[in-house]
């Protein structure tokens, strides 16, 4: 986010994290993310342009979404935007009572 049409982004982000943190299409890698932000996996959402990269980040709770390049083509309205499962006891909001 540090090229981008409107200039450098990244200061709008909590964080920026690259393969230093693992693979990117290993769901590990998303927990350790979680872990280094500190909140709960539902509260962070994660964007990509890459399908696989938003499956692990999906398989590790996060909510995410599909960031679209000029001229790719949109995928479906389904893979817009992800929110993990709700889980038996979870309130609205997606946060389980502790």
């Amino acid at each position: 986010f540090g090229h981008t049409d409107y200039g450098d982004i990244n200061h709008l982000f909590d964080g920026n994290f690259d393969t230093g943190i693992g693979a990117k299409i290993d769901a590990s890698a998303y927990r350790r993310i979680v872990d280094e932000l500190q909140l709960a996996p539902d509260e962070i959402l994660f964007l990509s342009d890459v399908e696989s990269e938003l499956d692990a980040a999906k398989s590790a709770g996060m909510n995410t979404v599909w960031l679209l390049r000029d001229g790719e083509p949109d995928p479906s309205s389904q893979r817009r935007l992800h929110r993990p499962a709700r889980r038996p006891g979870d309130r609205e909001g997606g946060h389980a009572p502790r």
